[in-house]
């Protein structure tokens, strides 16, 4: 249904008495996106239009996770939209709000690497 950080915001939203759970991230325009944006709004995330931006002409991100026994877990993933969000996107909600972001480690250094760091 969703990524990891997905995922996490889904069910701190549903053991939330006052569903104040939100999601920043990026969908493509496709059924993937479509389908997660509905489900976001299904399960009380807030804020899903402004803060689940669905980019055109692109494609959802998606990961597959190949488990063999005695070995580690093997990730192929297609970034898609979710390369697609900035810092600004995140700091549209910052301020208004304490939250808990989760981001993969690959996020995390594309992020620092923009601001030069």
């Amino acid at each position: 249904m969703g990524g990891h950080g997905a995922n996490i915001a889904i069910m701190t939203a549903k053991m939330s008495e006052s569903h104040n759970v939100y999601f920043v991230g990026c969908v493509g325009d496709d059924f993937h996106g479509k389908t997660m944006i509905e489900n976001f709004k299904r399960l009380h995330l807030r804020s899903v239009d402004s803060l689940v931006r669905k980019l055109p002409r692109i494609n959802s991100g998606m990961a597959s996770i190949e488990v063999v026994k005695n070995q580690l877990p093997r990730r192929i993933i297609v970034p898609g939209a979710n390369d697609k969000l900035t810092t600004d996107m995140i700091d549209s909600v910052c301020c208004a709000m304490h939250f808990l972001i989760f981001f993969s480690v690959l996020t995390i250094c594309k992020i620092h690497a923009s601001h030069g760091a």
